[in-house]
């Protein structure tokens, strides 16, 4: 590293990227951007214009520039889709690039554990995760103050990003394949960070999630899995019933049993422990890559009045 400049490479030329260069440019000289790897000619080449960067097609051809002393690079930020970022992470690592990924980490719970134990291996190269909330000055405050038990028992953290990127349906972030889900993962996974960093390690005890977009996002999987099983079940209460008389069926033994919604939580739950009692409650929302929806004649009416 050259005395005072760290020189990065940006692995992934699309929006996300904009924000480190934009970063390398506010920083008085400290952090340049001095190389560029995407396999889009016109997105690696749009980078490299703007930032003077040698641009390449892949991260092995960057790599093998460092190699033969043809470049010098201090550490790369990874801004690709999750669901490609393994043999890239595992090639950084090899020839010991420091790296800043952005988050999510990965599109699969697979990968994300690849990828830490990739991590825990290269003991000696630094590897983060870009959750750039941890760095406000409001959290860093928030922190101080529940370390400090200046604010007593902490016993609710309440957490909500909201957007309205409604282009996005269209886009990779949404794709399963791609990004493993959408709004929860893109964004709520900034609002679980923040949880782990303000308040403690968590475990998840529920979940509710409400989706506009068919076959995108989280609700891809999940909702196939769920016609998986309730086919099942229906075919097997259907057999049941089947094989059994008549007389024994009332309009209540062929129902189901009733669910219970996480926000709504059933009457054994306050026979908790004292010590589960005093567990600090998450409210995660996460709403985005939604449309707000057109104001009715009164709202516009009543919108004029206002001062």
């Amino acid at each position: 590293m050259a005395e005072g400049v760290f020189k990065i490479a940006i692995i992934g030329a699309g929006g996300i990227s904009n924000a480190h260069i934009g970063a390398s440019k506010a920083s008085n000289g400290r952090v340049q951007v001095v190389a560029v790897v995407d396999p889009v000619e016109e997105s690696r080449n749009r980078v490299a214009t703007d930032t003077g960067a040698a641009a390449f097609d892949s991260v092995l051809a960057m790599l093998a520039a460092c190699k033969a002393g043809q470049l010098a690079v201090d550490g790369a930020v990874i801004c690709t889709p999750p669901s490609i970022r393994l043999k890239i992470v595992e090639a950084c690592l090899k020839a010991k690039l420091p790296i800043l990924m952005e988050k999510p980490a990965a599109h699969v719970l697979g990968d994300a554990k690849k990828l830490a134990s990739m991590a825990a291996k290269a003991k000696k190269v630094p590897a983060f995760v870009a959750y750039c909330h941890r760095f406000a000055v409001p959290v860093a405050a928030m922190k101080q103050m529940v370390g400090s038990g200046k604010i007593g028992r902490l016993v609710r953290f309440e957490n909500a990003f909201a957007c309205d990127l409604p282009g996005h349906e269209t886009k990779w972030f949404s794709d399963p394949k791609k990004a493993g889900g959408g709004a929860f993962l893109d964004m709520g996974s900034h609002s679980l960070d923040l949880f782990h960093f303000i308040v403690g390690p968590a475990k998840v005890l529920g979940s509710a999630f409400d989706f506009k977009w068919k076959k995108r996002t989280e609700d891809a999987r999940q909702r196939e899995h769920a016609a998986e099983l309730s086919a099942a079940q229906h075919a097997d209460e259907h057999q049941e019933a089947s094989s059994m008389p008549a007389s024994s069926l009332s309009p209540m033994s062929a129902s189901r049993s009733p669910t219970t919604s996480c926000n709504r939580p059933p009457a054994a739950a306050s026979n908790r422990p004292a010590s589960a009692a005093s567990t600090p409650r998450a409210c995660i929302t996460t709403a985005a890559f939604t449309s707000p929806p057109a104001p009715s004649r009164s709202e516009k009416a009543s919108s004029r009045g206002r001062p």
